[in-house]
């Protein structure tokens, strides 16, 4: 069954408390999601059950069992509670951290469960460790009791180890994070006891968003500018184009449009009732 693609809007609010995330059945994109689909009533904000099962079914392509064992496990981790028959209540859990739709939309895209729940607690650890005014970098595990695994509810197998690995080397791939490579521990008594990695920086969006951004920046740039027989010019917008828009100002008789107008046309940005009209202005200004 093919996933429905998911609109993500909003800001989410994603608990990354070390008991929640040890949690396996908490789903950190679920949470991230549901804040798109909420609503607000008697200052509270919830969303609809049959919603919740449909994002989980739909978008989530998870089955009916793990969905009911997901909503149980929000349930008794306390980040949803019941409001009534037919919604949930959205709970407010400290500590958060605070994602963006576009960053949301590309971990669910791009990412795995597991590599969205390990970069929202390193985000948290990182915005503590900043807030902290620390000399050096906040230091990590991969295994141990206080190694990432364990804070995921993972054993400390050899499997799982390179598991994690690969999620690290995705994370910092892809620009979400930027650590150090494995370094040596040694205890107090001067024996090696495993290796750890710096955390140098948490990024909120990564390279491929970045890239996206600038090239849309970029084309906003490059779009013509438009004119109205003044000597005024205008950013390139589809609403100039609308059909009764263009019958009420001239920009079919300032030449200065041609560019703009021909641009139009390729991007079907002109309406099916105006394009003959369009076409026959541009030959006229030929």
């Amino acid at each position: 069954m093919t996933n429905v693609k998911l609109e993500i809007t909003q800001q989410a609010f994603v608990p990354v408390d070390k008991g929640l995330l040890r949690n396996k059945q908490y789903m950190v994109n679920l949470r991230a999601i549901i804040e798109s689909y909420s609503c607000m009533k008697d200052d509270k904000k919830v969303i609809a059950k049959d919603r919740m099962r449909w994002i989980m079914r739909q978008g989530m392509n998870l089955s009916y069992k793990k969905i009911n064992s997901v909503i149980n496990a929000f349930l008794d981790l306390g980040l949803i509670s019941e409001y009534d028959n037919d919604n949930y209540v959205i709970e407010f859990i400290k500590p958060f951290i605070v994602l963006e739709p576009e960053t949301i939309n590309y971990c669910i895209d791009v990412l795995s469960e597991l590599s969205f729940k390990v970069y929202c607690y390193l985000m948290g650890m990182y915005q503590l460790h900043l807030n902290g005014n620390y000399n050096s970098p906040w230091r990590f595990c991969i295994s141990g009791e206080k190694g990432l695994l364990r804070v995921c509810g993972y054993s400390d197998s050899a499997a799982n180890k390179k598991k994690m690995g690969w999620v690290l080397e995705t994370l910092q791939k892809v620009g979400l994070i930027e650590i150090s490579t494995p370094l040596p521990f040694q205890g107090l008594d001067g024996h090696f006891q495993g290796w750890y990695r710096y955390l140098y920086k948490v990024n909120s969006i990564s390279h491929p968003q970045k890239i996206v951004a600038e090239n849309t920046v970029v084309q906003e740039h490059l779009k013509p500018r438009l004119y109205n027989g003044t000597n005024d010019s205008y950013d390139y917008s589809v609403k100039w184009f609308d059909s009764n828009a263009m019958l009420d100002t001239p920009l079919l008789k300032d030449k200065r449009n041609k560019e703009a107008l021909e641009y139009a046309l390729e991007q079907g940005d002109i309406p099916s009732e105006r394009i003959e009209t369009v076409k026959s202005t541009l030959a006229s200004w030929k």
